[in-house]
């Protein structure tokens, strides 16, 4: 199973449990069709609200498919009060070669705002171009410095085009 599959049945099966999240993140360019389907990913970053309810939720899901949780570099078998997890800003949860980053603050742009544009790209919930666009920019890691002029010079996909501009949410 390719990959970019099995980040997305994951993905799908949280979303069936009613785990309310947008993935954000090069994965999400994927899912909007900026980046090939080769393109080679280290993790997938949903962002989740902040509540425990629906951290409780993922975390359970995923352990009982024996995913693998830690609190940035620590590892941890047993979900710590939702007040410690919100001074970390995310969850890292591995299995099998996929890691998945489960952030719940300490965005450039707050959650509720990320989730309400979002929409749906093969049945996963994901932020806007814009919203992406924006994160990486302020980000400014040399990796996406790199992925945004890619993007930006239309090399990405394969149609050789962007469908959106890089820079500040218009919504924000």
């Amino acid at each position: 199973m390719k990959m970019m599959t099995a980040y997305e049945l994951v993905l799908r099966e949280l979303d069936a449990i009613g785990v309310h999240f947008a993935c954000i993140g090069t994965f999400a360019l994927h899912l909007h069709g900026e980046l090939p389907d080769d393109y080679v990913l280290h993790d997938v970053d949903i962002v989740i609200e902040a509540g425990a309810v629906a951290i409780e939720t993922c975390h359970r899901h995923l352990t009982a498919q024996n995913w693998q949780f830690f609190l940035w570099d620590q590892r941890v078998d047993n979900l710590p009060a939702l007040s410690t997890l919100q001074e970390k800003c995310y969850l890292r949860a591995c299995k099998e070669g996929l890691c998945l980053d489960i952030i719940f603050s300490g965005l450039m742009i707050s959650t509720p705002d990320i989730l309400e544009r979002s929409q749906r790209a093969s049945g996963i919930l994901i932020a806007s171009l814009a919203d992406i666009f924006y994160m990486k920019t302020q980000r400014n890691s040399p990796a996406d410095r790199s992925l945004l002029a890619r993007i930006k010079d239309g090399k990405m996909n394969d149609t050789g085009s962007t469908s959106a501009s890089i820079g500040r949410p218009s919504e924000l």
